[in-house]
């Protein structure tokens, strides 16, 4: 505190105490889930997955022919040799140990330079995939029922993070994809409240 000059115990003070507050009552309240639509969600990403028709991409058959195996496309190693070997794309990045970079926005910057329809459907898989790992399974793994409603419960940091931003984790609700998982959290009220 005797660190402090006067606009930053103001902040301190009028800022950071009262929202400490606010996100406490926050996380003691939880985010009202519906285990429904996580099902849905679940079974709409499959479809989207399904529907890339990956077995039926020339590049992919390809590549298992000379491979003589099933193409696995979790495996970084796979996908190294179709995007860089067989559809010829020069890396943009590499890793610390010199290796092509395959993160998905590095995929994305090389989809803008040249497209094909192999690295659309490699990007939209993983896109799909972390979708429904590091989001609708954390769901599912962390709903609680109390009172015949179904919560999620989060903690939420205030000082944590180098930027000053707010951090959410265990389970982490930020940046969670809009298009498929927003839907699953409710109005604790029904229809007669608010998200």
């Amino acid at each position: 505190w005797p660190m402090l000059n006067e606009t930053e115990r103001k902040v301190y003070t009028e800022v950071l105490m009262p929202a400490t507050k606010n996100i406490a009552y926050i996380e003691l309240a939880g985010m009202c889930v519906e285990p429904e639509r996580i099902k849905e969600c679940h079974i709409e990403l499959d479809n989207l997955i399904n529907e890339l028709c990956l077995d039926e991409d020339p590049y992919i058959q390809m590549i298992e022919e000379s491979m003589g195996k099933k193409f696995n496309i979790k495996s970084t190693p796979q996908r190294k040799i179709l995007i860089f070997d067989l559809l010829g794309y020069e890396p943009l990045m590499t890793t610390d140990s010199g290796a092509p970079s395959t993160q998905a926005k590095v995929l994305k910057k090389m989809l803008k330079k040249r497209h094909t329809d192999t690295l659309e459907k490699i990007i939209s898989y993983s896109e799909y995939q972390g979708a429904k790992m590091n989001f609708l399974n954390v769901m599912d793994e962390n709903v609680r029922i109390i009172n015949d409603k179904n919560f999620i419960f989060t903690s939420f940091w205030l000082g944590d993070t180098v930027t000053g931003r707010l951090k959410s984790n265990a389970p982490n609700l930020q940046n969670i994809p809009k298009t498929f998982v927003r839907k699953i959290f409710i109005s604790r009220f029904g229809e007669h409240g608010y998200l």
